[in-house]
């Protein structure tokens, strides 16, 4: 079987991949192509809320819970430590 994977990346984007296998092997294969493209939720408000607070009171935080975070989040984290930095020269 022929098929068409059509994986949406922005409004009105995709990226097509063309597939001939079984029917099974390409939804598999649609599936996980989609899967790559969805967002991270990120951490939970009150598990980014502790990091926060942890960061802000003793500059430290785990890399494994930072690796949770969506970009959103990540983002947050990355601008208060340059803002450190900055007051820290």
């Amino acid at each position: 079987m022929k098929a068409t994977i059509r994986v949406p990346t922005v409004q009105y984007g995709f990226i097509e991949y063309f597939a001939d296998a079984e029917p099974e092997e390409i939804a598999e294969m649609s599936k996980h192509l989609n899967s790559l493209q969805e967002e991270k939720v990120g951490l939970s408000a009150k598990d980014f809320n502790k990091f926060l607070d942890r960061y802000l009171t003793d500059a430290t935080g785990e890399l494994e819970t930072f690796n949770e975070m969506s970009e959103e989040q990540k983002g947050v984290i990355q601008e208060i430590k340059k803002a450190y930095k900055r007051l820290n020269k």
